[in-house]
């Protein structure tokens, strides 16, 4: 088993979509089930840390840093790298977005 280190602003993220949904759309018990659901799929990544798909390939990264992204509800990407016995989950970000390699780190 795996070390899960989540980072703050991943932490963050998933607050912000919980205040989002309950809110803009009124709708609490959508709102946690769906923080829920994306807590619960980092989470998996303790036990299989290489459920996600190697990223390296489309954005440039070091050829020693292997960064990999798990999809969530088909609309949220964690990010995370493999680093020894640990997971570091260090973003949330929305599948829709236009991210770079930059974004990931800033």
């Amino acid at each position: 088993m795996y070390k899960l280190i989540i980072y703050k602003i991943v932490e963050n993220a998933i607050d912000e979509i919980y205040d989002h949904i309950a809110n803009v759309y009124y709708n609490k018990p959508s709102a946690k089930k769906i923080a829920d659901t994306i807590s619960a799929n980092i989470e998996k990544l303790r036990l299989n840390p290489f459920l996600g798909q190697v990223i390296n390939g489309r954005l440039s990264f070091p050829p020693e840093e292997e960064i990999r992204y798990l999809p969530i509800l088909k609309k949220y990407l964690a990010f995370y790298r493999i680093v020894g016995g640990e997971v570091q989950v260090f973003r949330l970000a929305f599948a829709s977005s236009n991210w770079t390699a930059n974004d990931l780190f800033k």
